[in-house]
């Protein structure tokens, strides 16, 4: 069959419809997007060992790990799929409303429950942090809800978010076996939404220190559960696929 001239046309004919194919969907299947990174690897250590040094975070000789790169990528699909499309998702990143690419930079030491994770904006501005605390570390002492809530907002000021946006939209505390109460505060923003997709700000004070200030995006869980169905379809499509081109090739 393979010395048959008919069979060279048309395997050819398919082969540059396949690559025509390939082309004109690339964009679609693999979107591109723009982002200017104006902090490198080095900026990076530098701006969290300075801010863990200062707040006095982190065990003693601690080492510090650097990374870059998306914080949740479900987030994009869900913009890109049902909030208005690529365009929508690229022009949150212009405004600076929301930062899905980030530096993300761990302060551990070996051996050690205490760690510290600073993030940073792809710009270098200070992003955000989260304090990781052993379940018996006693703390330096509880505060009533009022008094946390107080300290996280101060917390949050002096890491330039604008609060008057944001509604409290939760409030939980949690005890730890060595005494320590965690308090944990979620914000929703009023005045920016894509489809359901709510932009949060999550704050918690450990004992009578804030632990962490998160930015994040939530996501339907009806998505998410639509989304899983559409990869595993996808999953087996690309797998019936492989079967065909393994026999046929």
């Amino acid at each position: 069959m393979t010395r048959r001239r008919t069979f060279w046309i048309v395997f050819a004919a398919l082969g540059l419809g396949g690559a025509w194919l390939g082309v004109s969907l690339f964009s679609e299947a693999l979107p591109t997007i723009s982002l200017d990174i104006r902090m490198d690897r080095a900026a990076a250590l530098d701006s969290a060992r300075a801010l863990a040094e200062r707040a006095g975070w982190g065990p003693e000789d601690a080492r510090l790990a650097a990374s870059f790169g998306q914080v949740d990528p479900e987030v994009q699909t869900y913009i890109e799929l049902e909030g208005g499309g690529r365009e929508v998702f690229q022009g949150l990143m212009d405004s600076g409303a929301f930062h899905p690419y980030q530096w993300r930079l761990r302060r551990f030491a070996e051996g050690e429950v205490e760690e510290v994770e600073v993030r940073f904006t792809p710009a270098g501005t200070p992003y955000g942090f989260r304090r990781t605390l052993a379940e018996d570390d006693p703390g330096t002492g509880n505060l009533p809800e009022a008094e946390a809530e107080a300290l996280a907002r101060g917390e949050a000021a002096r890491w330039g978010v604008d609060l008057h946006r944001y509604r409290r939209l939760e409030a939980s505390e949690r005890t730890h076996p060595g005494g320590r109460v965690d308090h944990t505060f979620v914000y929703e923003r009023d005045d920016l939404t894509v489809n359901e997709a709510r932009f949060r700000l999550r704050l918690v004070v450990a004992g009578s220190d804030v632990a962490e200030l998160t930015h994040f995006v939530f996501v339907p869980e009806a998505f998410s559960r639509r989304y899983a169905e559409m990869r595993s379809t996808n999953d087996t499509i690309a797998l019936v696929a492989q079967g065909v081109f393994m026999v046929l090739f």
